[in-house]
């Protein structure tokens, strides 16, 4: 459980720290993170893209530690780092959408790709791969 929270709360820094690099006032916890000021639309993308960075760069050490490391709870940590995109990913197909309001849409305009489009879903979904 402590370390599911870990993901969480890195998924909200990710939040909070592209709002730091904006400029922007935000305060992470473990349950969301709280922007201490208005931040524009346009600024509201690389925020959202900024957990997705989070749960990604936590993923990616997490794998690292599975097969690079003789560390005993190798496997927790890799199941907490995917448990994240795992929900997003049930959230997706029972939905359509894989996280709370327009989230991944504005990530995926970050990144350039269509608002509409489904390509931050399909993404959460390829990170369960390690955990089949």
């Amino acid at each position: 459980l402590g370390f599911v929270l870990l993901a969480i709360f890195v998924h909200e820094l990710g939040h909070s720290v592209a709002a730091w690099i904006m400029g922007y006032k935000s305060v992470p916890t473990f349950a969301k993170a709280y922007p201490l000021e208005t931040i524009p639309p346009h600024a509201e993308q690389y925020v959202s893209l900024g957990a997705i960075a989070g749960n990604i760069i936590f993923a990616a050490a997490a794998v690292y530690l599975f097969f690079k490391s003789a560390y005993k709870y190798k496997a927790v940590v890799l199941a907490a780092a995917i448990a994240s995109p795992g929900v997003y990913s049930i959230l997706f197909l029972f939905k359509g959408r894989g996280h709370d309001g327009t989230e991944f849409q504005e990530a995926q305009a970050a990144m350039g790709f269509s608002y509409s489009g489904h390509s931050a879903d399909f993404f959460f979904c390829l990170c369960l791969l390690p955990g089949w």
